[in-house]
This record gives C-alpha cells, sequence and structure tokens, in this order.
C-alpha cells in the first residue's frame, strides 16, 4: 500500500486552512523550491513536486473534502488504506484536465484520486501548474496554463521586409533567445504562435503567442492592411502637376504623380503599395498632400508671384 501523505504537513498550515492561507503558503514554498531557483538540487525537485500535489488536492474544495474523509486520526507514515464508509459515489467532479498518466503525481495520490475510478469514463481533473498562482505569470494567463503572451514590437518596414528577429524573453527566472521569423499577411494587432516556447512542466511545454505592435512613426502610419504618410507640395506643383519621390515604407524612393490642381488634404492613392494580407496580395498607400510655401524665393520669383495677386 503506498504511504500516506500529510499535504498539510506539507504546506505548513492547519487542516482548518482558508483558501488565502493555502495559496500563499503554497507560493512561499514555490518559489523557494522552485528548480530555477535549485538547479541540479534533486531534493529541491522533489520537494517541489510535493509541494504541487499538495496544493492541488487542498485547493480544490471536492478534492480537500475527499483527502479529509480519510479521517484526522490519519498520522504521516501510515499505509494508506481508504476508510470502511467511504463511497467514491460522493466524489465525482467534471472539469477539463488529462490525468490519464498522473504525471509527477506521488503513489499516494493515484490511488486516491485514481484506483478508485474517479477519472476513467471521461471524468478528469485538470492539474494547477504552478504558474497559474504566482503573480509574475498571471498577466500571460490563456486557456492553456502551460502557454504565455507576449508583444513583440515591429516597425512597418520590419513588416514590409520579413526576416528573423531575435528576441529576449524572460518567462519566472529563466531568460532565453529565441529567433522569430516574420511572416507576410500580419498586421497591427496580430498574433504569432511558437510552438514550444511557453512554460514546461514534465514533458509538458506550452506555446509563446506574440501581440505583434507595429510601431508607426513621423512618415508612415498603418491602418488594418493600408499604409498613410504625407507629402508636402509646392504651389506651383499644385497648380500645374508634378513628378515627385518620396520615402518608400518598404525603403528607398518611390515615384508618385501630383495631378494639375491638387488641394491640400487631397487623398492620393498608390495601389498595391500596403502591407501584405494573409491571401498574398497588398493593401493600398494613401498619400495626403500639404501644400507648402518655399523657405526662400529669388527676387524673380517673388516678381511673379506679385503679378499672381493682381
Amino acid at each position: 500500500m503506498p504511504e500516506y501523505k500529510d499535504y498539510y504537513q506539507i504546506l505548513g498550515i492547519s487542516r482548518n486552512a482558508t483558501q488565502e492561507e493555502i495559496k500563499s503558503a503554497f507560493r512561499k514554498l514555490a518559489m523557494k523550491y522552485h528548480p530555477d531557483k535549485n538547479p541540479g538540487n534533486k531534493e529541491a525537485e522533489a520537494k517541489f513536486k510535493e509541494i504541487n500535489e499538495a496544493y492541488e488536492v487542498l485547493s480544490d474544495p471536492q478534492k480537500r473534502k475527499l483527502y479529509d474523509s480519510l479521517g484526522s486520526n490519519w498520522q504521516h507514515g501510515q499505509n494508506f488504506e481508504p476508510p470502511p464508509n467511504f463511497s467514491k459515489e460522493n466524489f465525482r467532479f467534471y472539469t477539463s484536465g488529462d490525468f490519464s498518466n498522473f504525471e509527477g503525481f506521488s503513489d499516494f495520490f493515484k490511488t486516491l484520486f485514481g484506483d478508485f475510478g474517479f477519472f476513467s469514463s471521461g471524468r478528469t481533473s485538470s492539474f494547477r501548474n504552478i504558474f497559474e498562482d504566482i503573480d509574475i505569470f498571471e498577466s500571460y494567463a490563456t486557456k492553456n496554463k502551460l502557454d504565455v503572451n507576449s508583444e513583440l514590437n515591429l516597425t512597418i518596414y520590419d513588416v514590409l521586409n520579413p526576416s528573423v528577429k531575435k528576441l529576449t524573453l524572460r518567462i519566472g527566472n529563466t531568460t532565453k533567445e529565441i529567433d522569430v521569423k516574420i511572416p507576410k499577411g500580419i498586421k497591427n494587432g496580430s498574433t504569432i504562435r511558437l510552438k514550444g516556447h511557453g512554460i514546461k512542466s514534465g514533458n509538458k511545454v506550452g506555446d509563446l503567442y506574440l501581440k505583434i505592435n507595429i510601431i508607426g512613426d513621423n512618415k508612415f502610419q498603418t491602418d488594418e492592411y493600408d499604409i498613410y504618410t504625407d507629402v508636402k507640395i509646392l504651389p506651383q506643383q499644385a497648380v500645374l502637376g508634378d513628378e515627385i519621390e518620396i520615402p518608400s515604407p518598404e525603403g528607398g524612393l518611390l515615384k508618385i504623380k501630383i495631378p494639375p490642381m491638387t488641394h491640400t488634404g487631397t487623398k492620393l492613392r498608390v495601389r498595391n503599395k500596403g502591407l501584405y494580407k494573409p491571401d498574398g496580395t497588398r493593401g493600398d498607400l494613401f498619400i495626403k498632400t500639404l501644400i507648402d510655401i518655399p523657405q526662400t524665393i529669388t527676387s524673380h520669383e517673388k516678381e511673379i508671384y506679385k503679378k499672381l495677386i493682381k
């Protein structure tokens, strides 16, 4: 028979501890014995698993009730045998995890929650990973507790010229560098999923979800897959029209035509010069014209302007 484990003693709390007291004790011990803080320490690793197991039971009211039914006279070190009046029919719960392998749990836990049939016929209980309840990871919460959410800031040039970016990511006490391939077809607010770069627990590992923030500058801004910019033109260019060069969001210069009689605030559209869409097509580049006067003019030019006034 597996040895009885006193989960209250493992967490250092009384048998009538509140949920807040259970959570507080767990946090302190988990941070103390976390493998990242005790690399290569087998005793700390075993203690860490034991703490997780105790918290998994005592933090769940139904599991705790089942555990407490063993009786207050049970002492650490005794062999485990269920009490005579124990009935598994009183303890059925339905959640979304997978306990099929009972990874990281003691024989006592497996016997108590497995051999009695609690997880058969689709009845399973989800193991709460340590990081779910540590503040530093709360902002990363997803449906899968091993997943991590982060953000990646990119310029418009980065998005239009797909490449590989190095990202330094800190998860708990671990810092790692990963290469992120910037795919075509993303826009501001898009999410990139990187499989296997989340939190690791046992032989399971979550994914990293990167929210893309496209950072505009004083030249270009984006809206969905379209790009917006301004261009200053001279009065004579606005009246007569002209062909000019402007900075391209992809780098280099782009030639555009200014139609005759262009007013300030006019939006010129250059098709297929925006961001790439998922289907391979592109958005458009919109250029707003702003009529400006030159910094200096010659005396001859000044006379011409005078004639236009008359």
